[in-house]
């Protein structure tokens, strides 16, 4: 997961911010790293490495939209780090 000063602001009740606040009980958006667990995307297979949009949580189902691959021999602290 990421972790951006922006989260903040994201949590206020601001409705003039450039984004939308994250409702108190949402995910909270983030970028994050994750493994393929099952996968019906022709792009995807499992035990795939991938970086996208998940926010916080253990287990999210994607389209693929927005979903890389990433270097699975790379540490996570560097792809989460490097934009």
């Amino acid at each position: 997961m990421s972790l951006d000063p922006a989260m903040l602001g994201w949590m206020s009740p601001d409705t003039e911010s450039y984004i939308p606040p994250v409702e108190l009980g949402s995910v909270m958006r983030s970028s994050g790293l994750g493994e393929v667990i099952e996968s019906n995307h022709p792009d995807f297979s499992v035990g795939d490495r991938v970086m996208g949009m998940f926010g916080w949580q253990e287990l999210a189902i994607s389209t693929g939209k927005g979903v890389n691959k990433v270097d699975a021999s790379l540490p996570a602290d560097m792809l989460l780090s490097v934009f």
